[in-house]
């Protein structure tokens, strides 16, 4: 049976005067919908290509008789200001891990956002090397438990390492990606056709109010540094990696790089 967010074919796409599609091909179209497990979720299948060949070019030539279908059916296969479905599923997962409303994030003002988004890089040494030593590191040390205080012999070209793993130029860059892509999602009148419907499903309803955070952006890139390199928590106050970021004290984190934005402002 279908998701019970999800309606079938039939319900989705009612076949109109102009549709020559035979009852045999519409049951075609709506079986391999409840086959997925709803629309939407064969939709996804499609786009992560766990669709076979052939059952797409079969319903390929039904769509081509059902107009409401097709106009899904090409929202999914071609790419719409140059950007492909899975591209456009990319973005999505990528939005939805950083935004602000994320219970799992800081609730703050994201002041650096705008800094990142106008500047398009932050050249900011002087005033970085003065806020990893008053604040990030003791952050690290104190907060998360891991051993990167001053007195331990591991930390040599730390503060340059998490700069460019944290402010990068990838990283600026793919942020600024994924935050123009969802601005012109938003702008778009098409919401109603297939991907856009697959994506909002994925976003929620926070995606038409929310903004992706960098201050989000910068949390996940320190998890994503802390374990390639091997930082783990003494374990006074966390066992694991993932339980000292889970336990972040959001408030905390939210001054730490408010000073930062201040700094560049």
């Amino acid at each position: 049976m279908p998701a019970p967010d999800q309606k079938p074919f039939k319900d989705e796409h009612k076949p109109d005067n102009h549709s020559t599609a035979s009852p045999e091909e519409v049951h075609f179209v709506d079986d391999l919908m409840v086959d997925y497990g709803g629309e939407l979720s064969m939709w996804n299948a499609w786009v992560l290509g766990d669709v076979p060949p052939t059952v797409k070019n079969a319903f390929r030539a039904v769509a081509r008789k059902i107009p409401s279908l097709q106009a899904d059916l090409m929202s999914i296969e071609q790419p719409t200001d140059g950007v492909r479905a899975e591209d456009a599923l990319r973005n999505m997962l990528q939005v939805t891990a950083y935004l602000s409303s994320n219970p799992n994030t800081p609730n703050i003002n994201d002041q650096l956002a705008p800094i990142v988004l106008k500047r398009g890089a932050i050249n900011f040494d002087a005033e970085y090397a003065t806020w990893f030593d008053t604040y990030l590191r003791p952050f690290m040390a104190e907060k998360l438990e891991l051993p990167v205080d001053a007195t331990t012999n591991n930390t040599a070209g730390l503060s340059e390492r998490l700069k460019e793993a944290l402010f990068g130029e990838e990283v600026l860059k793919r942020y600024q990606e994924v935050a123009g892509w969802l601005a012109k999602f938003k702008e778009s009148n098409s919401h109603d056709l297939a991907l856009p419907r697959m994506l909002l499903r994925l976003g929620g309803e926070e995606l038409l109010k929310d903004e992706p955070s960098f201050a989000v952006s910068v949390k996940a890139h320190l998890n994503l540094f802390c374990r390639k390199n091997g930082l783990r928590p003494k374990g006074n106050l966390h066992p694991y990696l993932q339980t000292a970021f889970e336990r972040i004290d959001h408030d905390e984190f939210a001054v730490m790089l408010r000073t930062l934005a201040e700094k560049l402002a």
